[in-house]
């Protein structure tokens, strides 16, 4: 289950300032020719379209939409894009407004989730709105959107206060778009999969500087609940001043530590819909350690014109770390001619720095921006290095206990964007699928980072249910039990760093289908 799929969908949500045809960006790990079909098949209008592409691993693919398919009224609407290909792809937006625009990772229909806590910004002195966008792809989707604590979201022309919830069922290909101040720390739950995009629709990010003059638009799709874990290193880049951390809790009274190098401050979120900030500079390092799951958020705060606009990042958790990340840079459709520059970010196990290979080169050998930073944690560290525009790849041969995670960023003197770049996806709640159609078990190119099986399933008399897993990573045997409630390892063997089959009993029986049915999963 990680960023690669085979089903995507895609809402371009309000923006005022709308000028620039949005886009996608397609990247597959196969050699060979890959099918693809995008179309919108809810929306009538004289603009929709079902278009059929191939992209393979040295041709990326860059898809331009119609500039009519924003959905500028918080309402229902049915522009939404859909993307099937015949093997598991990538894909990358590319939105954009008058003179700036954003770009993030897609998650594919595979990994939605019921749950999410959304992250955003908001500035009441702003004219412009943040927004959120809820995506079906079932019929009969009744979404249920809690405001936070201080704002009010809108819509159907409707205000709701923090003690009453947006209420809407929507169908397969629509969405609802809500709008608000600052949707920040909004809860969404719906009795579907759904997927959950929010953002900014231009908006300045006030830091610890001086001189605040920069605007963006920032945009990012949100993970499920379910997918959220305790460990979340963070770095900052090296040309905006600061960054913002946001920690959003899952649950109440949730107690969490940021480790920075040489020191550790205690936290403590009491209600769930609040959260947490804190800053961090230039070329800094820090980790988030909980108690319980959250979600971190990381924007860039805005300096002047030339040194800094906004851009968000949905960052990831230790357990969401995979080991092969590829990606394409992209410019920014309102300065064609810029010229961009593209680093990296790489969260890696100090130990692991010899075994990444960037482009087939020894990230050893190549030379770094400034100098690496500790995350404070784990002996993890932070390196940036520049890129060339294009496409590139990232591989990291791990040992047991060592990580790595790769973050891009693109940016000129008044435009922005940054994105992970692949990640772990596995729904670690439940063990159904949540694609737009039946998963068949076979979905295993050669970017997934681990295939595990529910090979049986049956009752013990204490009605806890017995699941048995076939795993091909050692480190998903721990993250798989770690993050089940009441879940206890009964039988593990493990073969050259390789965990072949262990049982666990969870006390929850949601967890398993009726005795005897077997279940694939592809995580």
């Amino acid at each position: 289950m990680t960023a690669a799929g085979k089903e995507f969908v895609i809402a371009f949500l309000k923006n005022s300032l709308n000028t620039y045809e949005p886009y996608l960006k397609i990247l597959t790990p196969f050699v060979e020719d890959v099918e693809l079909q995008i179309s919108t098949p809810a929306w009538k209008s004289v603009d929709s379209f079902h278009l059929t592409y191939t992209v393979n691993k040295s041709n990326p693919l860059e898809v331009k939409l119609p500039i009519s398919l924003r959905v500028q009224t918080s309402t229902v609407d049915n522009r939404i894009v859909y993307v099937k290909s015949s093997k598991p792809i990538f894909v990358f937006v590319a939105d954009f407004q008058k003179n700036t625009g954003d770009y993030f990772l897609l998650y594919p229909a595979k990994t939605f989730g019921t749950e999410y806590i959304v992250g955003a910004f908001g500035d009441a002195s702003s004219n412009m709105v943040s927004l959120l966008g809820c995506l079906a792809i079932h019929d009969d989707t009744e979404i249920r959107i809690t405001p936070p604590i201080n704002h009010t979201l809108t819509f159907n022309k409707r205000a709701y206060k923090h003690d009453e919830a947006v209420v809407v069922t929507i169908n397969r290909f629509q969405l609802a778009q809500i709008l608000g101040i600052d949707v920040t720390g909004s809860f969404v739950r719906s009795n579907k999969p759904i997927a959950v995009i929010s953002g900014h629709e231009h908006v300045m990010i006030y830091g610890n500087s001086e001189i605040v003059s920069g605007h963006d638009m920032i945009m990012a799709q949100m993970p499920p609940v379910a997918t959220l874990s305790k460990v979340y290193p963070v770095a900052s880049t090296l040309n905006n001043d600061e960054e913002l951390i946001r920690v959003f809790a899952v649950h109440d009274n949730t107690a969490f530590s940021i480790y920075r190098p040489g020191s550790v401050t205690s936290q403590f979120i009491k209600d769930r819909t609040s959260y947490f900030e804190f800053y961090m500079t230039k070329n800094e390092g820090a980790t988030v350690v909980a108690d319980k799951p959250v979600q971190v958020i990381q924007i860039s705060t805005s300096g002047d014109r030339f040194t800094g606009d906004p851009r968000m990042i949905v960052t990831l958790s230790l357990d969401s770390y995979v080991t092969e990340y590829m990606f394409v840079t992209t410019l920014d459709a309102a300065l064609p001619s810029a010229v961009y520059t593209y680093p990296i970010t790489i969260i890696v196990s100090e130990s692991a720095k010899g075994k990444l290979y960037l482009d087939g080169k020894s990230i050893l050998d190549i030379p770094h921006e400034g100098t690496p930073s500790s995350c404070g944690y784990a002996n993890l560290e932070a390196i940036r290095i520049n890129v060339d525009a294009g496409y590139h790849t990232v591989v990291c041969h791990l040992e047991d206990n060592a990580y790595c995670t790769v973050y891009l960023n693109g940016y000129f003197k008044n435009s922005q964007y940054g994105t992970a770049i692949n990640r772990h996806l596995g729904v670690l709640d439940s063990s159904k699928s949540s694609s737009l159609q039946e998963m068949d078990g076979t979905e295993t190119g050669p970017m997934t980072t681990a295939l595990f099986r529910v090979a049986a399933v049956d009752k013990k008399p204490s009605t806890a249910s017995k699941i048995t897993f076939y795993v091909s990573s050692f480190i998903e045997c721990h993250l798989l039990c770690r993050q089940y409630n009441n879940c206890a390892l009964v039988t593990f063997e493990k073969t050259q760093n390789t965990c072949k089959l262990f049982t666990m009993y969870a006390a929850s029986s949601a967890l398993a289908e009726e005795p005897g049915v077997v279940i694939s999963i592809i995580a």
